[in-house]
Formats: structure tokens, C-alpha cells, sequence
């Protein structure tokens, strides 16, 4: 697979940063989408298109299998995501990178959304609250890291005998791990047409292999 990523997007150390973040992950068994190194023996290529706009290039090995349908969920495959998500958050605490992605408060989604909300200012109000409960919480090696922040199942593959690839890094960021978690059960549930009892009973069985993987 080849990805191209226009500079007004990502900046080329961003990008380069999410895939040393990848191929660290890889080198330490995660299921993720192994790293191709260019003929100049680099992770990502710049190609400037006039003298200022660019894309980052960069390569990977495509992920085997297919996209996630109902027969693939069961406490099995959440269990298997959980081990996945957990060794993640391993190995990144020992993970010394040439080149830092963004904190969480410092990306452009975040940043972005506080602008967008300029003139809604009671959503705008809402958003710095639950900001800066956030940013209140403890940070620690053991709950605060580079994370992936992205994974449902429109980035996951899966093939014949049950080994997945988490792919799409786009978005990496530096936050509480417990982001991740949040995400797999906020785009099972999202859009959605279910009660809320619905979805806690749901939330429930999908937790638990989760957490126990």
C-alpha cells in the first residue's frame, strides 16, 4: 500500500513520527502493517510538488483478510483486540522516539474544534469543561503514552485464521490509554439507532473480554 500525505494535513516530522511509532510496534510483534524502506533506505520519502507543498510517501505491506462483519464478533475476537490494545500501551512505555508526535490538546482536531465552536457558546463551554477535566487527571508511564486513538473496525483487518491488522495511525497522539478503550466502544454504539439500556448491556459484554484481553 502506498500513502501519500499533503503537507497541509501533516507536517513531514509528524508523519514521520507515526511511522517510527509503526514500525516500532511491528518490530515488537503488534499486529500492525509492517514498514517499507524507500531505495534511500528512509521510512518516508518527501516529494515536493511546487516550493512549498509536499507529500509524505511512504509504503507498507497490505494488511491480509477482510474488513470486520457480525460473525467476526464474539468474546474471542474482542478478547484478542484487548491483548492487541494492551501491548500497544506496553511496549510504548519504553519507547524512546527520534521524532514526537503531538499531545492530544496540541492536534489539530483539537485545536480545530475550539475554533470551529467559536460561536456556539454553550458547546464551546461544554468542550472546555470536559477539556480541562482531562487535562486535570494524573499522567503517568503506566496510563499516559503515545497511542494509536483511532481503532474501530473500519481500520482493522482479518484473516482466515483470526490474526488482525490495526492499521490508519493518522491520528497518534499522546493521551490517557484509556482513549483507546473509549473509542472501540464509541463507534460500536455512535450511530446507532439503540436505547441506552441497549447499549449498556452491550457495552458489557464487549468490555469484559476486552479488559480481559
Amino acid at each position: 500500500v502506498l500513502r501519500l500525505v499533503h503537507s497541509d494535513h501533516r507536517s513531514y516530522n509528524l508523519v514521520l513520527a507515526e511511522i517510527e511509532f509503526i514500525d516500532y510496534l511491528d518490530k515488537h510483534g503488534a499486529y500492525v502493517s509492517t514498514v517499507y524502506k524507500s531505495i534511500n533506505n528512509q521510512i518516508v520519502e518527501k516529494v515536493y510538488i511546487n516550493e512549498k507543498d509536499y507529500f509524505s510517501v511512504t509504503a507498507f505491506v497490505k494488511g491480509q483478510g477482510t474488513r470486520i462483519t457480525s460473525k467476526h464478533r464474539n468474546e474471542v475476537f474482542w478478547e484478542e483486540l484487548g491483548e492487541q490494545i494492551g501491548l500497544f500501551h506496553f511496549l510504548v512505555k519504553d519507547f524512546t522516539p527520534l521524532n514526537k508526535r503531538n499531545h492530544w490538546q496540541e492536534d489539530s482536531l483539537y485545536l480545530n474544534a475550539k475554533r470551529i465552536l467559536l460561536d456556539d457558546t454553550t458547546l464551546l463551554s461544554k468542550f472546555n469543561e470536559i477539556s480541562n477535566r482531562i487535562l486535570s487527571l494524573p499522567k503517568t508511564k503506566d496510563n499516559y503514552g503515545l497511542i494509536h486513538t483511532d481503532i474501530h473496525e473500519g481500520n482493522i483487518v482479518i484473516d482466515n485464521e483470526g490474526k488482525f491488522t490495526i492499521f490508519d495511525f493518522d491520528d497518534s497522539a499522546y493521551k490517557h490509554f484509556i482513549s483507546d478503550i473509549a473509542i472501540v466502544i464509541f463507534y460500536q454504539f455512535a450511530f446507532k439507532e439503540m436505547s441506552n439500556k441497549e447499549k449498556s448491556e452491550n457495552t458489557v459484554k464487549i468490555l469484559k473480554p476486552l479488559l480481559k484481553g
